[in-house]
């Protein structure tokens, strides 16, 4: 059952890789550089609780790419689709339980919630704003006005492309990620005799995500890590034999 746990880790990052390279793709980038970064900053969100080191993954990335501004689209567009996967989970299980941890339900709900209506209305709010600033009487501050949301027309323009282009994919690349996610979290569930259920997954990801770090070492945990630090040494070695092999050319 253990190499099952870790085949199924190993494909859901496989998948979250090229999940997030897809809004990368036109940056030409190293793909090898960019797979050492990701599974470290992916290993640094399973342990800083609420999905805090996607704090350092814009930093990685952003610096990487040299624009921090794809980079938070991605980040934002990635935690919008899990959102709507864990929520769905929640939802159900307090539902059907009752489930204990109606807050977490609640501040989802809102992140869901918020990125579709900001999504859904910075195109209609910008475009009037900066007409309504440029037909009245000029101050000092218009301009920077002007250019604050003209850059925020420009990140809209380009998580709607993202979304047009790749969305469906992006979409689907999500739902095979977090079943084979939650496949692992079962399979980790049953080594320690636990039952498998709705209410069993949904207290598994309420611990995965928030200060109460009780999985922190759980056999999860431990294997996700594992795999993480297996890709990040991969990466890097084969950087290193590519340089080599430049060097001697």
């Amino acid at each position: 059952m253990i190499w099952l746990l870790v085949l199924c880790a190993l494909v859901t990052h496989t998948i979250k890789i090229f999940r997030f390279y897809f809004f990368l793709i036109d940056k030409k980038i190293s793909f090898r550089k960019f797979v050492a970064i990701y599974a470290a900053t992916s290993a640094l969100n399973i342990i800083i609780p609420f999905k805090l080191g996607e704090l350092f993954r814009l930093a990685a990335i952003g610096l990487f790419i040299k624009c921090f501004r794809t980079t938070l689209l991605a980040i934002f567009t990635e935690r919008f689709f899990d959102s709507i996967i864990v929520l769905c989970i929640l939802i159900a299980a307090f539902l059907k339980y009752q489930f204990q941890y109606p807050i977490m339900v609640f501040v989802l709900t809102l992140l869901v919630v918020g990125l579709y209506t900001a999504y859904k209305i910075a195109f209609p709010i910008t475009s009037n704003l900066q007409l309504y600033i440029m037909l009245k009487k000029n101050s000092r501050y218009d301009k920077k006005v002007l250019q604050i949301l003209d850059s925020i027309g420009r990140l809209h323009s380009i998580e709607v492309n993202i979304l047009k282009t790749n969305g469906h994919l992006i979409f689907i690349l999500t739902l095979a990620a977090w079943f084979f996610d939650i496949l692992a979290m079962s399979i980790a569930l049953l080594e320690i005799n636990s039952i498998v259920g709705l209410y069993s997954i949904s207290m598994f990801l309420y611990e995965l995500t928030s200060f109460n770090r009780v999985n922190l070492f759980s056999l999860y945990v431990i294997v996700n890590l594992s795999v993480l630090a297996v890709i990040f040494l991969g990466a890097n070695i084969i950087l290193r034999k590519q340089k080599r092999g430049t060097i001697n050319e």
